[in-house]
Parts: C-alpha cells; sequence; structure tokens
C-alpha cells in the first residue's frame, strides 16, 4: 500500500479526525475534571517507581494489616494469628498482666468478704463532709443543762449551752461543727463532746436494782495536730474521757477556757452555782 494509495489516505484522514476530536474534548473538559486526571496520571508514575511504596507497618501497631502490604506474603492464616494475638494483648492489659509475664502463674488474690468501709463512710457524712468519729449505740442526749462558760484571760465569752443534742463537735469547720474555734492551731474536727447513757445503780451489791438511768459527757480527741488539753494535762487521741462539772477544757494553742458547768436537771429550777 503506497503512500498516496486511496487506503492510506483514509487511514491518515481518520487519525487526524481522532486527534482533532480529542484535542476538542480535552480542551472542553473542565478544569475540576483535567486536575483529577492529571492527578490520576500522576499517581501511576508515582506508584510505578520503587522507592514510593509504602514502608511496612510494626506488627505492634493495632492498624497493622497484612493483607494490605504490597508483597501479599503473609497468608489468611498469618492475618488470623495477628488478630488473635492483638485480642489476648488487649485482655491480659485489662487484667493487669505486664508483657512477658505468664496469666498461669500470676497468684490470684483471695476474695475478701470483710467490711470495706465505704458504706459506713457514705452514712457518716454531714454537708459533704465525712466525719471522723461515729456515735456509739448508748449515745443518749443529756437530761441535764450542762453548759460551758468560756473565757479568753480576763474577758468573758458568750455562754455555750450543750443540752440541746447527744454529740457536739469541736473545731475550725463551720460545716460541720457546733463549737467552732477559729484558732490556726485548732483542726477542722479536732474533739467530740459525746453524752453517753450510763446505769446508775445501788451502793449495797446485795441490792443491786438499778435506781437511775443518767447521760453523762465524755471528751474525745479526734486525733488533732495539737492536741487536747483537760485540767492542764493533754489527753490520748481517740480515746473517751468523762467529764465532770468545774473541768477546764483548752484546745490546740487557743488562749480559751472552756470551764464545764452542770446546770442541773432539765425541768427543774437552775441550781445556784
Amino acid at each position: 500500500m503506497g503512500r498516496d494509495s486511496p487506503e492510506h489516505r483514509d487511514h491518515r484522514d481518520r487519525s487526524r479526525h481522532h486527534r482533532a476530536k480529542r484535542y476538542r474534548s480535552e480542551s472542553e473538559e473542565s478544569p475540576k475534571r483535567r486536575r483529577k486526571r492529571s492527578y490520576e496520571r500522576d499517581s501511576r508514575k508515582r506508584d510505578s517507581k520503587d522507592h514510593h511504596r509504602p514502608k511496612e507497618r510494626n506488627e505492634r501497631d493495632h492498624n497493622y494489616d497484612p493483607l494490605q502490604k504490597e508483597d501479599k506474603k503473609e497468608t489468611l492464616d498469618d492475618y488470623i494469628n495477628f488478630l488473635n494475638k492483638q485480642h489476648e494483648e488487649e485482655q491480659n492489659k485489662r487484667k493487669g498482666i505486664k508483657p512477658g509475664e505468664n496469666p498461669d502463674e500470676i497468684v490470684k488474690e483471695e476474695p475478701c468478704f470483710e467490711p470495706s468501709g465505704i458504706l459506713a463512710e457514705e452514712t457518716n457524712k454531714v454537708n459533704g463532709v465525712v466525719l471522723k468519729f461515729t456515735e456509739p449505740l448508748n449515745a443518749r442526749e443529756p437530761d441535764r443543762k450542762w453548759r460551758f462558760y468560756c473565757y479568753k484571760g480576763d474577758e468573758e465569752l458568750p455562754t455555750l449551752h450543750i443540752h440541746r443534742q447527744s454529740v457536739y463537735l469541736v473545731g475550725k469547720d463551720p460545716r460541720v461543727c457546733e463549737i467552732l474555734c477559729e484558732n490556726p492551731s485548732v483542726s477542722g474536727q479536732h474533739a467530740v463532746i459525746q453524752f453517753i447513757e450510763s446505769v446508775k445503780q445501788a451502793d449495797d451489791v446485795e441490792n443491786s436494782e438499778v435506781i437511775d438511768i443518767e447521760s453523762k459527757p465524755y471528751l474525745m480527741d479526734l486525733e488533732s495536730t495539737n492536741g487536747t488539753i483537760l485540767n492542764g494535762e493533754k489527753i490520748e487521741a481517740a480515746r473517751y474521757y468523762e467529764l465532770r462539772s468545774k473541768d477546764i477544757l483548752n484546745f490546740g494553742h487557743s488562749k480559751r477556757d472552756y470551764i464545764l458547768m452542770d446546770g442541773g436537771k432539765i425541768g427543774e429550777e437552775e441550781e445556784e452555782m
């Protein structure tokens, strides 16, 4: 077939027609379509080069998937083993087992059925504050008019009546303390005045019938920082001390004197002091 033959001219005309048509279609494309075609062409070129191949991920990476590697060397069994190993590591992490430890050799802690104290702590709250003490079962409201006469040096302070409830907390926390002492040496919950039921019996041993039940005041230091003073002597913490009329109390390094006095039985006329 010569260059001037009719078949050659038809082939040449068809080729020119297709090139012209392709040029017109590319020129009429939108810029977005051209950018997409250019990106796809560049992507094929990058994928054809070895130095652009993605690096293999570490098997410790949770996103690692052997089936996504280009060399396809891992089989389905390897992939399943990898998932099982990953699941086992997560379970050991939740149980607190460190890597490299044998779960069979770890000594399991025996169950403890003793009270944890959490429930008692929740029930022993006042205004959201956990109290440092718990009232005893034999706590009882006083039946006598107990009161504190307070002095700071020669200055007389307001009298504190402590016969309207069974317990009075001493400290500088106004949320829980009935007897406030704002001295810096006084703890938030420093001490407690607790009224406890006491049975009064006859002096005769043979005739030991119960004569009366009364409520007596007791003092306990709540393990304060600077301690509690009773009649000039520092008392032991976390221990009840019976109080009597005319006892003098001091809390921390405060100069206030709290003098306890008995005003007589409730409902009767006050005795003269």
